[in-house]
């Protein structure tokens, strides 16, 4: 029954904005990306390529079709630090902004500066995952491997994140003191990688005006597939909804007020592994993206296709 939920006026329907208006501008909603042409530059997905990373479009882990995204972070060459080509890819689009060095490194492929939506456009994403097993039990850094922006700087107004190999998802929203209040939405295991909700600066609890529902753990993304989907629509109002499925159930929904109070501005994924310096490697792979206006259009790539499942040992 849930697998036919169907999106309210997806791509129409802008937190506090008009939808006539937008419609003029609004790019297609449905985007795909199975990166079977071979060659990461040209898809809709742009890599963010620096020093520390290595990105590639290959075929020997792969979940649909016969290529897939790799995409390996190491440790950064500390020589090499203001030798990048880039700068911390606020935007691949724009690849000779000053270097800042933030201290993070970062192995992403983000949604081109073209097909972004609208914040708060209500839209389905859809994506098969594999991260490797290298990512230590003890890592408390930050490690997030695929988010949502809004235009502002601001972190993620969702984000999957990995801590001490606890999977879990975050949302967030503007706390009462102005600050950033992140809201724990759905993790794999006991105990919970955060409380509740979290300000970025105090550490008190923060959250208002949004109900969390947990439906199970996550399963365990690590050493192989994992197929997910998201639902969401950011509405700092408080009409806002998002909705995580793995493998094909419904793990957890928030709804209420989600993402940050800013003038208009755009929304767009990110993936691939962006972390605090740390001392390990980890490869995510990344196959059968898609952005629609249902579960159906988007799971598992948009349609039922010969799943070739391989992995790299």
């Amino acid at each position: 029954m849930m697998h036919h939920l169907r999106a309210l006026a997806a791509g129409l329907i802008l937190a506090g904005g008009s939808a006539g208006a937008a419609a003029q501008t609004l790019p297609p909603i449905d985007l795909r990306e199975g990166f079977e042409n071979g060659n990461l530059n040209v898809g809709v997905l742009q890599p963010c390529y620096r020093p520390e990373n290595v990105e590639l479009d290959q075929q020997e882990t792969v979940r649909i079709g016969r290529w897939a995204a790799s995409l390996t972070v190491n440790p950064a060459p500390t020589d090499l630090l203001k030798a990048r080509p880039s700068s911390t890819c606020m935007d691949p689009a724009d690849p000779d902004a000053p270097f800042e060095d933030d201290g993070t490194e970062r192995a992403e492929l983000w949604e081109r500066k073209d097909v972004r939506l609208p914040f708060g456009t209500e839209a389905w994403y859809g994506f098969s995952m594999f991260i490797g097993d290298t990512v230590p039990a003890e890592n408390s850094g930050r490690l997030v491997i695929g988010q949502w922006k809004q235009g502002g700087g601001k972190s993620p107004f969702v984000a999957q994140r990995f801590t001490d190999r606890n999977f879990s998802v975050t949302i967030q929203q503007d706390a009462a003191d102005g600050n950033e209040c992140r809201i724990l939405l759905a993790y794999q295991q006991d105990p919970p990688p955060q409380a509740e909700s979290v300000n970025s600066v105090t550490g008190d609890p923060c959250m208002q005006d949004v109900t969390i529902q947990r439906f199970g753990h996550l399963p365990n993304p690590f050493g192989s597939w994992t197929d997910m989907v998201y639902r969401i629509k950011a509405s700092p109002e408080g009409q806002g909804v998002v909705e995580v499925w793995a493998g094909g159930k419904l793990y957890a929904r928030a709804t209420g007020r989600i993402g940050y109070r800013t003038e208009p501005t755009t929304q767009y994924f990110k993936f691939g592994p962006y972390r605090d310096q740390a001392t390990f490697s980890t490869t995510t792979y990344l196959d059968a993206f898609a952005r629609g206006t249902a579960y159906e259009v988007v799971a598992m790539g948009g349609g039922d296709r010969e799943i070739v499942v391989t992995s790299s040992d």
